[in-house]
């Protein structure tokens, strides 16, 4: 055999090697617990009856990772949830998700079409937009840790016919 084939041969089981043990590794990185809530900030809700709020999905991205290719799933669709009384401390628990321990640093926010009523008995056009909020979530240590997701209702009186924005206040963790 040649000492080419030979360097080659050595050099081919190395990286084998190099990534068995990182399939390995990484399958017994310690999983932690992740708790994914909704909440809502007061303004502009209170014009409502109701306002039903789904998600289509929420995703959290790896610190340090591309920003295409760094995000993992929390959920995907959810039902829709009224967040008119989801305020003063009170929440909606979406789901829980276990997640690779390590360091988390956004949260990616997809909404569903909502609906909703005011307290006028008016049915008025909502929008929403997807948005990417800064996090700082560690999962080294710690696990059953809440994320809080705590949205609004702007009134946009700028415009006829009267309409609103439902929005991200922001996103709080470990509350």
């Amino acid at each position: 055999m040649s000492a080419a084939r030979l360097i080659f041969g050595a050099a081919l089981f190395a990286v084998a090697g190099l990534v068995s043990a990182s399939l390995e590794a990484s399958s017994n990185v310690p999983m932690r617990v992740v708790e994914i809530r909704v909440t809502d900030h007061k303004p502009g809700i209170d014009d409502f009856k109701w306002l039903n709020v789904g998600f289509r999905s929420l995703a959290v991205h790896r610190k340090g990772a591309s920003r295409k290719t760094g995000w993992i799933d929390l959920i995907g669709a959810t039902a829709p949830v009224d967040i008119v009384p989801l305020k003063d401390g009170r929440f909606e628990i979406l789901g829980t998700r276990a997640l690779p321990a390590g360091r988390y640093d956004a949260l990616r926010v997809q909404f569903l079409p909502p609906e909703g009523e005011l307290h006028k008995g008016k049915t008025p056009p909502l929008v929403v937009t997807d948005t990417i909020v800064a996090i700082d979530l560690d999962l080294r240590t710690k696990s059953d840790i809440p994320i809080l997701v705590d949205l609004y209702a702007e009134n946009l009186t700028d415009h006829k016919p009267e309409s609103y924005a439902v929005k991200v206040k922001e996103v709080r963790v470990g509350e």
